[in-house]
């Protein structure tokens, strides 16, 4: 009986929970504020057709959403829709609450007639065909409010539906010229046509003498540009091959692209010449990826006998040839796109992230220099060997191109066949670029290095000269560590001096401490003060190979280094004077302490 009561209380609990969530269910919030949704059941997904009937300004509107879920204006024009109006619209439909109006009568909310009705289809012209009325009245009376009838009541809802339905025919318009076309699709830009004097004046830029420039004498502007972008890219081939840069290119395909119709001309008239579009002032052309082409052409309006009214603020724009329907842009838009050529060069001498370099070259008149990037080490070539160099020194040594930017581009009616003083090279798994340095020139009073970049026609300026890097000496990269051997990886140190004398010291694997050799258990503390500038001497500067061949090596000191894996690694030390030298893989550097050279000739003088 007991188990019996228990599992009777559990399932009246569980009963009492499924009718309270039930009942939370089916009173929302805005039940209990009295608030009700204007449709119920209404679907906006399944909404195929849209029907808007602007009593108060007699126009009726239809669209219809085609398979390809995009809608289109049926009436009074067959024409596009603008997408995210009429996405707003049936957002609104659903998520605008309603308040009743409790014995307010169709007239009293202006209703007799109304002033818009909005009919919305789900499944139109199936036998599924379900059609939701929406019929709009008057404000109330601080404008916020406008009252509606839906599903047989009236309500009182945010005047938000209603201004997003009273608008313009126009408004209802795609107003994009070209709203299919992605820019990441975009592969190659043509634009033709001259700007007059009295337009081109408008575009801020500053010219001089000696700089490359798209105004001609007479003022007039060369709005010639072809560029295609080759592997991330953007590469011109007229007026100059040049590389563009990759930002400002972005910010320009992104302007053009997004330029939107201020007025649409439906009916265009016979002659062209009324809007500038029989002789187009700049024609531009969007190559997509596979071939596909839109075309874009401006006219200034005017006349021919007034000449081009360059006041006017609005200029035509005809998409694809299309003289169904011109459209209106802004004139300030319209300069965007007309951007000089050198606006839109790519200024960065180089690109490449310092990370993924692996190789760099530089040539000048006294030589090379080549460093390369091995596994995150770089080494550097002397002599026809490649040498551990400091990975800080590179570091900096390439700061002094990566970070230079062009000042200007020179004219090439003025400078285009210099003389080549130099190039630098930098590769990376996936590029190669490369700069040819040329001589230093006079631009407007100012002298600077000539620099041309990769396939470039045209050579660009810097005020910073790049000797530093084709004029450096490679030993002036070399790491400053001789051996750099950790004494973990070590084993045994030798020291035989001129006359033969050879100490040994050998490291215990299990204590880490060194002794001499053959003195088990014995630790040498005093050689262990120094061991470390035994395995890693370190070098104050390294010596050309004219100064070590005035050296004596012969009465030297050799240091000998034995691995755990069974590699060696000597080098000779030798005093002179108060400094004390070291040989080793051929080079030679003046060490930065005689602590080294000290400690192991005491050693080598004590009593055997």
């Amino acid at each position: 009986m007991h188990n019996k009561k228990i599992l009777l209380l559990v399932l009246a609990v569980g009963l009492l929970g499924f009718f309270v969530s039930r009942q939370m269910r089916t009173n929302s919030p805005l039940d209990e504020l009295g608030i009700e949704r204007i449709f119920e059941g209404f679907e906006r997904r399944l909404v195929d057709e849209l029907r808007i009937e602007q009593v108060h300004r007699g126009q009726f509107i239809t669209f219809e959403r085609g398979d390809d879920g995009l809608w289109r204006m049926t009436e009074p024009l067959e024409r596009r829709a603008e997408q995210s109006t009429i996405a707003d619209i049936l957002a609104r439909a659903v998520t605008t609450p309603g308040t009743p109006t409790p014995g307010l009568t169709r007239e009293q909310a202006g209703l007799e007639p109304p002033l818009a009705v909005v009919q919305f289809v789900e499944a139109s012209g199936t036998l599924d065909e379900r059609r939701h009325r929406l019929e709009l009245g008057a404000m109330d009376l601080d404008q916020a409010n406008v009252h509606l009838f839906a599903d047989g009541r009236i309500l009182r809802a945010p005047r938000g539906l209603w201004d997003a339905i009273d608008r313009p025919v126009d408004s209802y318009r795609e107003q994009r010229l070209l709203p299919d076309l992605d820019a990441k699709q975009v592969v190659g830009i043509r634009r033709h046509g001259t700007l007059p004097a009295s337009i081109a004046s408008q575009v801020p830029i500053e010219v001089a003498d000696g700089v490359f420039s798209s105004f001609d004498a007479g003022g007039r502007l060369d709005l010639e540009l072809e560029a295609d972008l080759i592997e991330d890219r953007w590469l011109v081939s007229s007026p100059h091959k040049m590389q563009l840069d990759p930002a400002a290119m972005s910010i320009y395909l992104q302007s053009m692209l997004g330029m939107r119709a201020v007025r649409f001309v439906d009916r265009v008239p016979a002659d062209l010449r009324e809007t500038g579009l029989a002789d187009p002032f700049v024609v531009l052309e969007f190559v997509q990826r596979g071939g596909a082409v839109h075309t874009l052409e401006i006219g200034l309006p005017g006349s021919a006998s007034a000449g081009p009214a360059v006041e006017r603020p609005f200029w035509f724009c005809r998409v694809d040839g299309d003289d169904s329907v011109l459209y209106e842009i802004e004139a300030e838009r319209v300069r965007v796109f007309c951007q000089p050529f050198e606006n839109l060069m790519d200024f960065g001498l180089l690109h490449t992230l310092r990370s993924r370099i692996t190789r760099v070259e530089a040539r000048g008149p006294s030589g090379a220099v080549e460093v390369v990037n091995d596994g995150g080490t770089w080494y550097v070539d002397v002599a026809g060997e490649p040498r551990r160099a400091d990975g800080g020194l590179i570091s900096d040594w390439l700061g002094d191109v990566d970070r230079m930017e062009f000042i200007n581009v020179l004219d090439p009616a003025v400078f285009f066949e210099l003389e080549i003083t130099g190039t630098i090279t930098v590769v990376t798994d996936e590029v190669e670029d490369r700069l040819t340095l040329g001589p230093r020139v006079d631009v407007a009073g100012v002298s600077v290095r000539a620099v041309r970049r990769g396939s470039d026609e045209l050579w660009g300026i810097v005020a910073r000269d790049l000797e530093s890097m084709t004029e450096r000496d490679p030993l002036a990269l070399l790491s400053l560590r001789l051996v750099g051997a950790r004494e973990a990886d070590v084993a045994r140190v030798e020291v035989s001096d001129a006359f033969g004398a050879t100490r040994s010291w050998v490291r215990d694997p299990q204590s880490s401490l060194w002794g001499p050799a053959g003195a088990d258990g014995l630790e040498d503390k005093e050689f262990a003060r120094i061991v470390d500038r035994v395995l890693a001497p370190v070098a104050a500067r390294w010596l050309d190979e004219a100064t070590v061949g005035t050296m004596d090596w012969s009465t030297g000191t050799d240091v000998t280094i034995h691995f755990t894996d069974e590699r060696t690694a000597s080098y000779r030390l030798l005093e002179s004077g108060a400094s004390v030298f070291a040989l080793w893989s051929g080079l030679a550097a003046e060490l930065s302490t005689r602590v080294l050279f000290d400690g192991l000739a005491e050693r080598l003088e004590a009593p055997r």
